[in-house]
């Protein structure tokens, strides 16, 4: 005589011969006929804690997934960002240094704003804005789209944007990539 039993957890299936065969173990699903209610009642409690879990590990599993990915597109987004404000400050720093040697040296106003900053009173130099648009597009790189340069002789504004691909797009909603716009500016000031 041999008879199959069926762990209720691990669901491991193993087949008994022998003397120990003659008593009978209930396998969850399967019609009881031998033993009481008590031990169908455990057997089936245990079946449905088992089954319970696995689904509550999945949504869990898919959070925790969908965070990384969220979390892991914004710093790659925020440090493409830093990136790109960067490389427009050392392009500023270049066109700054650009200066109008006329209005420099024989104190020649060259525009209608004023030579003192608005905030610190301080003097500043001069810019060349023609030659300063010139070196700010020669030392920007090719993926970085201009939009607007502004000089009005003493100081210089860029706008620029650039496009950076996500490292986990999200095709469902057509997010593959994220467009980042930064405005930089800067000037001179005079020191004696």
């Amino acid at each position: 005589m041999a008879r199959l039993v069926v762990h209720p957890i691990s669901r491991k299936r193993r087949v008994i011969r022998g003397p120990r065969a003659r008593s009978t173990q209930w396998k969850c699903g399967e019609p009881f006929t031998r033993e009481s209610s008590k031990i169908i009642s455990e057997c089936e409690r245990s079946c449905e804690e088992a089954a319970s879990i696995t689904p509550l590990i999945w949504i869990y599993f898919l959070i925790v997934m969908s965070l990384i990915f969220v979390a892991a597109d914004t710093t790659s987004t925020y440090i493409a960002r830093r990136q790109l404000i960067n490389e427009a400050e050392d392009a500023i720093a270049k066109g700054v240094q650009e200066i109008d040697d006329i209005a420099y040296y024989e104190g020649i106003p060259r525009s209608f704003t004023s030579p003192f900053d608005s905030y610190t009173r301080e003097r500043r130099v001069p810019i060349d804005c023609s030659a300063a648009e010139r070196s700010i597009r020669f030392s920007l790189k090719p993926d970085i789209s201009i939009l607007s340069i502004r000089c009005d002789g003493y100081e210089i504004q860029i706008e620029g944007s650039r496009v950076h691909q996500l490292p986990f797009p999200f095709f469902r909603f057509g997010i593959s990539d994220f467009t980042n716009r930064v405005t930089v500016g800067g000037s001179s000031n005079y020191k004696p």
